[in-house]
């Protein structure tokens, strides 16, 4: 089987669809999701600990930016480098504002590469890293997600991640995620996913100029959803394959996963 990237389509795992999101501020990743790692790999790696993460928000609490950790929805999870190698000496965190738009307080340690920034919803964020070896909090973004900027807003995206990359590097703490092991195609679930289902998916393909195969549904042992399989072999372009998953409603977001084929 060829290597493949499994997502959900609220991820960039192409660059041109991540272009719409360029006005929004940069989530902690600004990377691609991993190559060579599925989503599934990634939920068994090491997560930060509760007492870790207790220690985190209380540094969090004590920047005037953020204030009462209890008003925001928090997620942390150790970092993911553009080198597929996941580092337990930074923890990531994505701060929300809650109680608007169904964005409830509360804390969420999830696996590395979790989240992505790239809704327009109009209330505050913040985003940044805790180094373990420095005991130290970074600010790359607390703000408004859109709109105007206010005073005792931060804003070090400029330099942020250049420094995050230096740390990086200097860290040593790095370990690679298991390799993927082949899955197995099933065959299609006669009732998941439905007639209209696959005529959403033609019209998205049809309205993006693809070839009839290089947008399909197709059923594996892991994960247990169906997946939206996405191939350059006909000839298409990652603009066309973007355009194309662009067109779907938000909703399969939630019911099936994107297969995307990585870069030759």
């Amino acid at each position: 089987m060829q290597t493949r990237v499994i997502s959900s389509l609220a991820a960039c795992a192409l660059t041109a669809a991540c272009q719409r999101a360029e006005a929004v501020p940069p989530q902690q990743s600004q990377t691609q999701p991993p190559t060579q790692s599925f989503v599934s790999l990634l939920k068994s790696q090491p997560r930060p600990s509760e007492d870790l993460v207790h220690h985190v928000e209380t540094l969090l609490a004590a920047i005037h930016c953020v204030g009462d950790i209890g008003h925001w929805s928090r997620s942390y999870a150790y970092d993911f480098m553009p080198e597929r190698m996941i580092d337990t000496g930074i923890v990531d965190f994505q701060l929300k504002d809650a109680g608007r738009f169904g964005v409830k307080p509360g804390v969420q340690i999830t696996y590395p590469d979790a989240w992505l920034n790239i809704d327009d919803g109009p209330y505050r964020v913040v985003s940044g890293d805790y180094d373990v070896r420095e005991d130290r909090i970074r600010i790359a973004f607390c703000g408004n997600n859109m709109g105007e900027r206010l005073s005792g807003d931060i804003n070090n995206m400029g330099s942020y991640f250049e420094e995050l990359k230096r740390r990086r590097q200097a860290h040593g703490t790095a370990t690679p995620p298991p390799a993927p092991r082949d899955f197995k195609q099933l065959p299609l679930r006669p009732d998941n996913p439905t007639s209209a289902d696959k005529a959403i998916l033609e019209e998205a393909a049809e309205e993006c100029h693809l070839h009839p195969s290089a947008l399909t549904f197709v059923q594996y042992d892991v994960p247990q959803e169906p997946v939206i399989r996405t191939t350059r072999a006909f000839g298409d372009t990652d603009a066309q394959l973007a355009c194309a998953v662009s067109h779907l409603p938000p909703e399969f977001n939630e019911r099936f996963g994107v297969e995307f084929e990585p870069p030759k």
